[in-house]
């Protein structure tokens, strides 16, 4: 089992969450001191583990963006490559993304999602980069996925509760 905190950290039980353990190699990564609390604060809210590999997982941190791992949580990566943080002085920060939602696909664990402040991004190798696929998304705020169809994220803005869609492309 896997908890998400604020301030943005990770923790994990092997025993039915009788007692955790802090996933220390993200909470000492060599980026943490510059993590900035936007306003929704620093919150560890997302997190997908690869089906196809045991020790790979990513979780998305509001303020910090996605960050992953290919051995079980000893040491992290941004994977931030192409996602835009307009209200960041470089535009394509390593990271710092605002990021609200990150999901993937049970049939396409390889294809991440990321929605931000700056819009719907989607990677098709693994969060290794990026791809703006907002264009034509009614709105940038809250994302689903299909549930058959991996490639047709879904928006839809917090003030309303009207959901739309359009295939993203690739």
């Amino acid at each position: 089992m896997y908890a998400g905190v604020e301030p943005a950290a990770l923790f994990r039980s092997n025993d039915g969450g009788e007692s955790w353990d802090e996933m220390t190699g993200l909470t000492d990564h060599p980026t943490r001191q510059r993590w900035s609390p936007g306003f929704g604060g620093l919150c560890l809210h997302s997190m997908i583990l690869d089906p196809t590999a045991n020790e790979r997982m990513w979780v998305g941190m509001s303020a910090a963006g996605v960050f992953g791992t290919e051995d079980g949580g000893k040491s992290w990566a941004p994977m931030n490559k192409g996602v835009r943080a307009d209200f960041m002085p470089d535009r394509f920060s390593e990271f710092g993304q605002g990021t609200h939602k990150m999901l993937s696909h049970p049939s396409s664990p390889e294809v991440l999602y990321q929605q931000n402040h700056c819009g719907v991004f989607r990677s098709d190798n693994r969060g290794g980069e990026g791809v703006d696929v907002t264009e034509g998304l009614p709105s940038r705020f809250v994302l689903g996925l299909h549930s058959q169809d991996p490639d047709t994220p879904y928006t839809c803005h917090p003030k309303t509760t009207r959901w739309a869609t359009r295939p993203a492309a690739r």
